[in-house]
């Protein structure tokens, strides 16, 4: 189709005028560089990049904003608690067939009234990988679009007050930034850095959208889902797009999982928990981005949809997406967000299995204690070291339930025991709101970090301050669970 020929059209970059390049390049910049009009790949790594950014580690102030998942139901929500929102997809096949493929140890499943969870499919050792999974889709917030890479979505190292922005935006809308040409590039694997559609949508969101009224939070949103959008568009018009998730890696559990828009419809979008207000604002929203859609490179984008399905849309997005932190000395920066369609699959719990760690556009969730097949794979959306009227206070006013997870209720004395005992983060001099998983010493990232035959301990690294201590093998498997 000709206007599918629109989308795979490139943007031009111009680089910035910096004397000289940081060290966050991977390749000197010049003038005129422009995009194949070939698919490209989300992700570019290369030797210069920066380590891998984790959540935490800000101030107390920092902590209370809203960070993760926007989820919006908790690990223990009985039926008669949450109930089924009429026409939501009750569905798995599209996440389970692609996690068996990858090989993850991650079944999702269904029940009606309490929708989808996911459980441990087979034994997990303590600090082992139990998901890594490449964003389906991420944006850069505007105000931070000149210092994260639209590409890798990583943060600049020196990017900030006194620092300098990316050197590589777009010239054409001005909207988005690269770290590097590399990043800017494309590779042949099937992905889009910054399709033309996208382009001039987020031109006209910027130059002809009235903007007045909306906060930077909704229109870093708005900018995502004209992103899924346009993916959306692409992937339905195009055959050199592969829609069923294969990376290309084959089935090694060292690849991260790559979803579709296939796994983006199976997410409850959770309207019926949102009141009237957020309703009408999801509705402004939904015109906004018909308005910025609606240019001659984007006219079929919204082919098939209306307001309605875009507020859905809205709320998968309200419901399911994780806020990006990047932590320095100096303060806790959002940049963004992205949507990981099957780690969106994971609940709360006060008491979580799984600690997340992110890596430019990949997410890897590792086990923080043994767990059983069938156990309930749960992260946590909030700081854990609150006291339980806090942490419900938390939960009820930024994801709308009330947490009925073990530490919440029956066993709270032993879980409490067990979490400051054993996963609790004790660096108080950091006011560190980070939790502690099994990473042994010769561990780079493996999938299979299992206890070795005869060890009596293991050592445990927070992740958001980098605290290490050894641990008694026999603590990691609690007692009342």
């Amino acid at each position: 189709m000709a206007a599918v020929e629109l989308a795979l059209a490139s943007c031009a970059l111009s680089a910035s005028p910096v004397d000289a390049p940081t060290a966050f390049d991977t390749a000197t910049s010049g003038g005129g560089l422009v995009v194949s009009a070939e698919p490209a790949v989300l992700l570019a790594q290369g030797s210069t990049d920066p380590a891998p950014t984790v959540e935490g580690g800000g101030k107390k102030k920092a902590r209370r904003r809203k960070r993760g998942k926007a989820k919006r139901r908790s690990a223990a929500d009985e039926e008669e608690g949450y109930e089924e929102e009429e026409g939501q997809p009750a569905t798995t096949a599209a996440s389970n067939e692609l996690l068996r493929h990858a090989g993850w140890p991650v079944e999702v499943r269904y029940a009606r009234g309490r929708g989808r969870y996911a459980v441990a499919a087979r034994a997990v050792a303590a600090g082992a990988v139990v998901l890594r999974e490449r964003a389906f889709a991420a944006a850069v917030a505007a105000p931070q679009q000149g210092l994260a890479c639209h590409a890798c979505f990583r943060y600049a190292p020196n990017a900030g007050p006194g620092g300098a922005a990316l050197r590589h935006t777009c010239a054409r809308c001005g909207q988005v930034s690269f770290c590097s040409a590399a990043c800017a590039t494309p590779t042949p694997s099937g992905r889009f850095v910054h399709p033309k559609a996208e382009c001039e949508a987020l031109q006209r969101l910027h130059t002809t959208c009235n903007l007045k009224g909306f906060s930077v939070d909704e229109v870093a949103e708005v900018r995502l889902l004209i992103r899924i959008l346009v993916l959306r568009w692409i992937a339905a018009n195009s055959a050199n797009v592969e829609e069923d998730g294969n990376n290309g890696e084959g089935s090694d559990t060292s690849s991260a999982v790559e979803t579709s828009f296939a796994h983006f419809m199976e997410l409850m979008s959770n309207k019926h928990s949102f009141g009237s207000a957020a309703i009408n604002r999801f509705r402004q929203r939904a015109f906004l981005i018909m308005e910025a859609l609606s240019g001659r490179a984007t006219s079929d984008v919204l082919q098939g949809l209306d307001v309605d399905e875009i507020v859905e849309y809205i709320g998968r997005l309200e419901s399911n997406t994780f806020a990006r932190y990047s932590t320095t000395k100096r303060k806790t920066v959002n940049y963004g967000s992205a949507l990981y369609n099957c780690a969106a699959m994971f609940n709360h719990s006060c008491f979580p299995s799984v600690v997340r760690q992110f890596d430019g556009q990949h997410l890897t969730l590792r086990a923080l204690r043994p767990l059983n097949p069938g156990d309930e794979l749960t992260m946590t959306y909030i700081p854990l070291r609150d006291d339980t009227p806090e942490r419900q206070d938390e939960l009820q006013q930024h994801y709308h339930f009330a947490c009925r997870c073990q530490r919440c209720e029956a066993r709270g004395a032993e879980v409490e025991r067990y979490m400051e005992e054993c996963l609790l983060c004790p660096n108080d001099k950091r006011e560190c709101d980070g939790l502690l998983v099994c990473l042994d010493d010769d561990d780079n990232g493996g999938d299979k970090n299992e206890t070795k035959e005869g060890a009596t301990t293991r050592r445990q690294h927070c992740l958001a301050c980098g605290f290490t201590r050894d641990i008694d093998v026999s603590r990691l498997t609690p007692t009342f669970a």
